[in-house]
């Protein structure tokens, strides 16, 4: 009975963190062997060049992420009124002063920023993976008679974090564009963009820029902060496909989402935390392996008549957390608390037991 409220805990548990955010999901890529928009609003991306592979994923399922090798993937543009977000996976080792970008929307035909080109962009130098992001606000008043534009110029917030390692890392980036107006004997409005980045499920920098000005006429309007142009999403190149190869991301990426809102942290944490399924069989195929000393506060070992291939230590929510080629494994670094240890044979079985930390 105690096996069987565990296994349905587990199933309602795995079903929960199923549930990521798609509330004003634009598109996702999860680069299951294809590059399809896998939400179902068709917006599939198109390949420019034949170098990049499918390559295993964070969970170690072949052909589950993509290797872009020089290639870029572009796609037409994301629209939203004044919010974007975007969250995706990366592994990477390169480490260099070179802007590398991995992702853009924007007008800017180079490296330099045009501070009358809006857009977004996101790259990579010395490991830190950092947004820049220009708006053009405008502003209309007196019946429409009054238009007022400009540009906020090009701000960058960058994540401060070395990601250079070579492990699977997940980034999650918002922006927002706010406008305030308030009529007090003279016109008095400001856009505000405000610019977050998280790593691994930790908020790094929370950049705000407001411009104000005080000189429009005509009482009350209205206004449109905007910073997404009608220029294509590109991976791995700029919306013009034509940066030099020292300045293009070339390494892996997974699980590609772009939001129309503001993400917020419990959405962050959702994503972070999504994870490759525990079928029922993962579960019941085999069973004839005992593992000890459990609770354990040190090395647990597998007991078992057949032979070990792996050993993988998961959170409740099935978040790989470790793993082992032998038949144990050491848990010392862990919180206290209760895990999964799953293990796989040499011929593909899985078996899943609980672990205790203590």
């Amino acid at each position: 009975m105690k096996s069987k409220l565990f296994f349905l805990v587990l199933l309602c548990s795995l079903k929960a963190l199923a549930q990521i955010p798609t509330t004003n999901l634009d598109s996702e890529y999860k680069f299951t062997n294809n590059i399809l928009d896998t939400f179902g609003t068709a917006e599939n991306l198109t390949r420019t060049g034949s170098a990049a592979t499918f390559t295993t994923d964070r969970f170690g399922a072949a052909s589950n992420a993509i290797n872009l090798a020089g290639d870029n993937l572009s796609r037409v543009p994301v629209q939203s009124a004044t919010s974007l977000s975007m969250s995706f996976w990366v592994k990477t080792s390169t480490n260099d002063a070179n802007y590398r970008t991995i992702m853009e929307q924007s007008q800017r035909v180079n490296t330099a920023n045009d501070s009358s080109s809006r857009g977004w962009y996101v790259y990579l130098r010395n490991g830190i993976v950092s947004l820049s992001c220009n708006y053009l606000w405008r502003w209309t008043a007196n019946g429409g008679l009054n238009t007022y534009t400009g540009h906020t110029g090009w701000w960058d917030c960058t994540s401060n974090t070395n990601i250079a390692d070579n492990n699977w890392h997940h980034v999650t980036i918002t922006i927002t564009g706010r406008s305030y107006y308030n009529y007090a004997g003279a016109p008095n409005w400001a856009f505000e963009n405000v610019y977050k980045i998280y790593v691994d499920n930790v908020l790094k920098n929370t950049i705000t820029r407001t411009y104000n000005a005080t000189t429009a006429t005509g009482g009350n309007g209205t206004s449109s902060p905007d910073f997404l142009p009608n220029n294509n999403v590109v991976i791995g190149n700029n919306s013009y496909g034509n940066l030099a190869a020292a300045n293009r991301y070339t390494d892996t990426i997974d699980d590609i989402r772009f939001y129309k809102t503001t993400l917020t942290p419990a959405n962050v944490t959702s994503l972070f935390n999504e994870s490759a399924p525990l079928s029922r069989n993962d579960f019941n195929s085999f069973s004839n392996f005992s593992i000890y000393p459990n609770p354990t506060n040190g090395i647990v070992s597998v007991r078992s008549v057949e032979n070990i291939e792996n050993i993988e230590i998961l959170s409740l929510e099935g978040r790989k957390i470790k793993s082992s080629n032998e038949a144990k494994i050491d848990i010392s670094d862990l919180s206290n608390g209760i895990y999964l240890m799953q293990i796989k044979t040499i011929d593909g079985k899985f078996g899943t037991k609980k672990l205790i930390k203590e």
